[in-house]
């Protein structure tokens, strides 16, 4: 004998319903009319544009965010600090000595301000990105809340429909059965 594994629980069950939602829902659950199919059709639909929207927001304000400047602003940082202090020039004799030292002596303060600049740069960039974060990370909470809410909405039409279709199934269709068989006719 084979093990079937075990079924995912359904959604009304991670659900729960406080006495006022409940309440809603045994009061939807009596309007639903399933003689009128375009309100069967539209069953939900409300719900369904509602998480359609949600979801367009979320991937219009979700947009793949790229580090290329800071990585930019990264490798030429690297590169400056392996050319510090790298010989440039080469020049004979004493006087050569003196200014090819004067001349180090000038790349190396050029080079420090350059890596100071990139730093600096560095460094805004990435107070930039911390901000587009905290603000990303604002919206991605009240997206949850939302995602939350919808979950529950949508919860509440699923049980809605159950409790209608099994009223329907043990009331009304035992009577038209009853009436099919007292009559003999199809309808």
């Amino acid at each position: 004998q084979e093990e079937k594994p075990a079924a995912a629980p359904a959604p009304e069950a991670q659900v729960s319903l406080s006495p006022e939602e409940q309440a809603m829902v045994d009061q939807f659950a009596q309007k639903i009319d399933i003689t009128n199919s375009q309100q069967v059709l539209q069953y939900g639909s409300a719900c369904q544009k509602k998480i359609g929207d949600f979801s367009e927001a979320a991937l219009s304000k979700v947009s793949t965010k790229d580090l290329g400047e800071v990585g930019e602003a990264l490798s030429d940082l690297v590169v400056e600090l392996k050319n510090f202090g790298k010989d440039e020039e080469k020049k004979g004799g004493l006087f050569g000595f003196f200014q090819k030292k004067r001349n180090e002596l000038e790349a190396m303060k050029a080079s420090y301000a350059k890596a100071e600049v990139n730093v600096d740069k560095i460094v805004r960039v990435l107070e930039d990105h911390q901000v587009v974060l905290m603000k990303d990370i604002a919206m991605f909470d009240q997206m949850y809340e939302l995602n939350t809410k919808y979950y529950k909405e949508l919860t509440m039409y699923i049980i809605a429909g159950k409790k209608r279709l099994e009223y329907l199934r043990s009331n009304d269709l035992v009577q038209l059965r009853e009436k099919a068989a007292q009559s003999g006719t199809q309808e």
